[in-house]
């Protein structure tokens, strides 16, 4: 039988015995301020009298003692001498390189002093605990009161220091992990995952106890938790036990031991204090007395283990032990332990400071906390008006909402930073912090921030299968390792579920991998997407129903699985409408209860009583939602534009009256479009083209005119939340039958007058594609239906679809435009590249955006720099097409304004951004504390070491020369014709024999790939180089070059060079003729460091990024003697570097290479005296010689 199997049968069959109090005998025994001297830890000769773990080296034999006395009074554990043993509290004695040697002795003299136990009484085993004391930090709140943002440590500082400290423990044989006296209930969570990371990295697993200390007889931690909320917390985790010591004596501690026994399924613990503390500092309640107090929980069978904390001595434990094994008349013990046969019976209840009941009723999660969904709170969280935007919170809160969803998804914000400082902010709040949150996020990294937050037990929303099933089952892990309940939503790698057979294939695949990977059934809820009805689009009109089904499917089938949705969509095709929209959110509810739902994102004030809502509205949307059909859906559109409501669903603008109408038709056509009616429209239209033929007009000047003006009306009222979107499908329908009248017309005019016209028959093309990483595609097809419906030929690329391949589609099908869908964060990055493509391959045609993530914002900051013509972002299907209608119609001058006014904005942000940056410089500390984490190491690359480049193929450089730049050299505007001739002069030039000799001859390169590491501050390359980079010093994530390594990786690096031989040539040509071959090296050369990204992706991996020193991000230009050094530069490239860093021959570049996901160019801008010094210890160079250099310092 091993020693952990031995203890679980002992626990079962008895209460346990834990020790009393070490640090009330260390001062029993008049130690003097020698006896704590650290001489023997760091050889600085300091005494340090109220750090007791100094004793585990300088005066072992103390600390055996103490443990024998405790063990021959009967101690079934004892606890090791360790409870500041941990780096950051060491850190406050500047002795956080000694948690080793501390630990290590510890562990060493306990199981010395229980293995003598052992020997001496054969039948006899004590257990020794490893003792992880709280460190005297917070992590919950700030203790600053005037920045309740502040945290001297986060949660990764203090699981890395308890991993420290734990593996030290195990390592060195301690039977049992105790965490004790805990305050802080998230580091708590901190100390688990570092027990948990060290018990695999060991693979040694022992028993974990836990013990928490309040700060009031109410049973409240320090950090504001309630002794229930604070065991359900911890309820997912695998304890051996759950208790509470110190803070006060037993008599306080029995109610608090008889509320957490009934609230937990682990073995329960008390190790009270020797009652209250003297006015001397020392403790006077008696052993006796103690006994007498702790008997009735002894004998009630809620406890397990029993021991003392301060002030308790050998005589206490030893009256303990004689309380424990008394028996009464039928030689059976008194006391006996708490039953733990009904241990998987325990309900997980979600809970903030307090634990949450919902007595088996609707859950309300208050959805006005996402950046998403409130233009106010966006607005609040951009501005960091923290205080305002809690207030949003609050109001929920106080307004019947049992949860609080925050989501901060958006593309202006830093996402994981906003999370964190907002979840920080209304942590301090306890009216709002007593609730669970939901964190809603796409972007991984954002979650993960969050879960270093959150004390009480969440939901995170989501995970899914989208990515595979490898992804799906890590995050599920992790969320699982902190407790959470996980959303999973019902996406896979083919996309979004929106029919009810996909919705239950998906959860079944998703429930089977999660419960085959021992995540708990009743940690999994189910999100079957609410998807927005009556679209226009026939499928639109299940949507309800399926949902219905697939929540009593899952409830039935999936067991002890929970159901949760956001309701908001399900009613967005009338946005604007409110009245219409709470009707239909309350309908649906109803039955969705029914059916078994457990949480409901909405606003937490809606109303549920159906009762309340007119029979003749209840019908329509009863019918509309959960009877599917065109007349229904129809009806349902009829009342949003009906009288019942105040709102009037359309608004025609200037009032016009019969007569008018029957006398105009262009008014006629106009008010057909509007509200999507066909009954007298071909009347109406063939008006209009007699009117046309009469005066010799093209009959496209109809489409131009009233139907296009009467689609922006459309567009413009939609925007506004006057229209509804399946009144906008209806009118482009209209439309679409609108332009089919005027077709054979418009034929024959063109063939009369020989025209050309791109507005009619699908003579336009788009591209159309929801971007690689994101699967929604409804927002996409409603797009497409309208565009289709205007008369454009648009190829549906569907979702996931690669940046490569819609640019590649876009140029063999000579598209017009290209359109972008996204929905999530993520998705911002791949319409990038696709700009970034459109670029590389000259494109001169306007790419679109769209989707909830994307703004004007983003677009004009963001992507439209990064393609020289057209970026632009639109809301929806009306205002695209309408776009795409002006911008075919007006051509170049209506691109040329748009163009210009996201320039206007672009110039307006950047000031902006600008003035807010400078107000954001912090100490170094602090952003060191906030730094990009990479994601995964580089892989190994082909070869280890360098290459030589001395066979370049000229014609293919040639081919990337930037001739823009090119001009630049000769101060040549880069259009017009001044550009065309020079450049048609420097090509004639490039195919003189002589020209390409120089410039072959001059061309020559060596890179290299090596493997490295980085402590944060600095790279060491091959054991021989150390690069030092400059970090930002910035709110929010600090990005340093040094983050791009991790701890076992690779760097590349590279020089080449296009200027080696030009000077053997220069009497060959004259001066216009050689400075033109200087010009056209420096270009090449520019182009070989381009190529040389291909070289090494082919060699190592992609995606690469290529940063010279000089960068903003490496203002340094020293590194270059680094990449010259590694590479042996002067011998493999023949290029020489001066004592000033210049290459020689010009023409030269250096460049470092990273490899990874998420790597970017940034400003490293301004540092402070403060990291300017830490750079130079780290790279042995004077401040001065760094400023020569190219570091820039703040104004202090």
């Amino acid at each position: 039988m091993t020693r952990n199997e031995y203890l679980n049968k002992i626990a079962s069959q008895r209460v346990l015995l834990l020790d009393g109090a070490m640090g009330t005998l260390i001062q029993e025994k008049n130690l003097s301020p020698e006896d704590f001297d650290t001489s023997s830890l760091d050889g600085k000769n300091r005494c340090f009298p109220n750090l007791g773990e100094i004793l585990n080296i300088s005066r072992p034999d103390v600390i055996y003692d103490i443990h024998s006395e405790f063990l021959n009074s009967g101690a079934d554990i004892i606890t090791t001498n360790t409870f500041c043993s941990n780096r950051i509290t060491l850190k406050e004695y500047s002795l956080e390189n000694c948690v080793k040697e501390l630990n290590q002795s510890a562990v060493e003299i306990a199981r010395a002093a229980a293995e003598e136990v052992e020997r001496k009484e054969y039948s006899r085993f004590v257990f020794v605990a490893g003792s992880l004391g709280p460190t005297g930090k917070m992590l919950s709140f700030s203790t600053d009161s005037d920045d309740v943002l502040k945290r001297e440590y986060d949660y990764n500082d203090f699981k890395e220091a308890y991993k420290e400290q734990a593996l030290v423990l195990l390592e060195t044989q301690c039977d049992i992990l105790l965490i004790e006296t805990v305050f802080d209930t998230l580091i708590c969570k901190a100390a688990l995952e570092g027990i948990r990371e060290a018990q695999l990295e060991a693979e040694i697993e022992k028993p974990i106890m836990v013990s928490v200390t309040f700060s009031d007889i109410s049973g409240h931690t320090l950090s504001g938790q309630s002794i229930e909320a604070f065991s359900s917390s911890l309820i997912s985790y695998n304890l051996f036990s759950i208790g509470v010591n110190c803070s006060m004596g037993a008599k306080d501690m029995v109610p608090l031991i008889e509320r957490l026994s009934k609230q937990t399924p682990f073995r329960v613990s008390a190790h009270p204090n020797a009652g209250l503390p003297l006015a001397d500092g020392t403790y006077g309640e008696s052993p006796s007395h103690m006994v007498q107090t702790l008997s009735p929980i002894l004998e009630k069978g809620i406890i397990n283990i029993i021991g003392g904390c301060c002030g308790t001595k050998p005589a206490h434990i030893k009256a303990l032990y004689d309380k424990i094994n008394e028996k009464n008349e039928k030689d059976e013990l008194v006391c006996k332990p708490k039953d733990l046969s009904d241990k998987k019976n325990f309900e997980i209840k979600l809970c903030g400071l307090e634990t949450q009941d919902f007595n088996n009723q609707l859950a309300i999660i208050g959805e006005r906390c996402n950046v998403a969904g409130s233009r106010k709170f966006l607005s609040l969280i951009e501005e960091s008006k923290w205080q305002e935007a809690s207030d949003i919170a609050r109001n929920q809160a106080e307004h019947n909402a049992d949860i609080i969803d925050i989501c901060m998804d958006s593309s202006m914000i830093d996402a994981p930073t906003a999370m964190v400082s907002f979840l920080r902010y209304i942590n301090c709040d306890p009216y709002i912090s007593k609730k669970p949150y939901m964190i809603d996020s796409s972007d991984w990294n954002t979650i993960e921030k969050a879960l270093g937050e959150l004390q009480g037990r969440c939901i995170i929303n989501s995970i899914s299968l989208k990515e595979g099933e490898t992804s799906f089952i890590t995050k599920a892990k992790i969320i699982n390792n902190f407790g959470h309940k996980m959303v999973v939503m019902l996406f896979d790698e083919k996309g979004q579920a929106t029919t009810y057979e996909r919705k239950i294939e998906i959860a079944k695949r998703s429930y089977d991998l999660l419960i085959n990977n021992k995540i708990r059934s009743d940690l999994i809820i189910f999100d079957p997407n609410i998807l927005t009805v009556a679209t226009g689009i026939e499928e639109s009109d299940y949507y309800a129903l399926d949902f219905i089904k697939a929540v009593k499917w899952i409830k039935t089938n999936l067991t002890n699985a929970q159901v949760c949705g956001g309701v908001s969509n399900l009613s967005f095709s009338f946005r604007g409408n409110n009245a219409l929209r709470r009707a239909m959110h309350t309908v649906f509810l109803h039955y969705a209860l029914e059916s078994g739902l457990d949480y409901a994102i909405v606003t937490p004030t809606i109303n549920l009583d159906i009762s309340k809502i007119p029979n003749e509205i209840y019908s329509v949307i009863e019918k509309a939602l959960f009877e599917p059909s065109l007349e229904n859906r129809e009806k349902l559109i009829d009342l949003a534009s009906s009288d019942i409501f105040k709102k009037s669903s359309v608004k025609t603008g200037k009032k016009v009256d019969d007569l008018a109408l029957i006398q105009d038709p262009k008014l006629r056509v106009k008010r057909a479009i509007w509200f999507g009616e066909n009954n007298n429209l071909e009347r109406d239209v063939y008006a209009l083209l007699k009117e046309v033929e009469a005066n010799n007009i093209s009959p496209v000047s109809i489409v131009e005119g009233p139907f296009m003006d009467a689609m922006k009306e459309v567009g413009d009222k939609f925007s506004k939340g006057e229209m509804f979107l399946p009144q906008v499908v209806k009118s482009a329908r209209t439309m679409k039958i609108a332009v089919s009248y005027l077709e054979p017309a418009i034929e024959e005019w063109k063939n009369k007058n020989q025209e050309e016209n791109s507005l009619i028959k699908n003579e336009k093309t788009i591209v159309f594609a929801t971007v690689k990483g994101d699967v929604h595609d409804i927002g996409k097809n409603i797009c497409i239906l309208v565009l289709r419906c205007n008369g454009f030929k648009v190829i549906d690329l569907g979702v996931m679809v690669p940046s490569e391949k819609i640019i590649e589609t876009a140029i063999s099908e000579k598209a017009n435009f290209i359109c972008l869908s996204g929905l999530i964060t993520p998705s911002l990055e791949h319409m990038a590249n696709v700009c970034k493509l459109a670029y590389q391959n000259d494109l001169k045609i306007p790419i679109l955006v769209g989707g909830a993530t994307t703004s004007k914002e983003h677009t004009a900051l963001k992507l439209a720099p990064l393609y020289n013509y057209l970026v632009f972002q639109t809301d929806n299907a009306s205002d695209l097409s309408s776009l795409i209608l002006k911008i075919a119609k007006e051509g170049t001058p209506y691109i040329k304004k748009l163009s210009k006014d996201y320039r206007e904005l672009e110039k307006k942000n950047n000031t902006k951004k600008l003035k807010k940056d400078e107000s954001k410089n912090i100490s170094y500390q602090s952003v060191f504390a906030n730094r990009f984490i990479k994601q995964s190491s580089s892989p190994k690359p082909k070869k280890i070491g360098t290459t030589i480049i001395d066979n370049i193929n000229l014609d293919r450089l040639i081919a990337l020369i930037n001739w823009k730049m090119f001009a630049f050299s000769y101060s040549v505007p880069p259009k017009g014709d001044a550009f065309n001739n020079l450049v048609k002069e420097a090509k004639d030039f490039l195919q003189r024999e002589i020209v390409r000799e120089a410039l072959t001859k001059s061309l020559r390169g060596v890179y290299g790939i090596f493997p490295c590491t980085s402590d944060g501050v600095s790279i060491y390359v091959d054991n021989r180089e150390r690069f030092s980079f400059i970090r930002q010093e910035r709110k929010g994530t600090s990005l340093s070059l040094s983050d791009y390594v991790k701890e076992v990786d690779y760097i590349g690096m590279y020089i080449v060079t296009g200027g080696l031989k030009l000077n053997e040539y220069i009497n060959i040509f004259d001066e216009g003729e050689f400075l033109m071959l200087r010009f056209l090296a420096i270009r090449l050369v520019e182009a070989f460091s381009q190529n040389m990204e291909s070289i090494l992706i082919d060699q190592w991996a992609a995606p690469l990024i290529r940063v010279a020193p000089g960068y903003p991000s490496c203002p340094n230009h020293m590194h270059k003697k680094g990449i010259f050094n590694l590479l042996d530069g002067e011998k493999t490239s023949l290029v020489k570097l001066t004592k000033n860093y210049m290459m020689v021959p010009e023409a030269s570049i250096s460049s470092l290479v990273f490899q990874g996901e998420g790597l970017k160019f940034f400003n490293g801008g301004k540092i402070s005296v403060e990291q300017i010094k830490i750079i130079s210890k780290a790279q042995n160079v004077s401040i001065e010689k760094l400023i020569e250099s190219g570091l820039e310092l703040k104004e202090e």
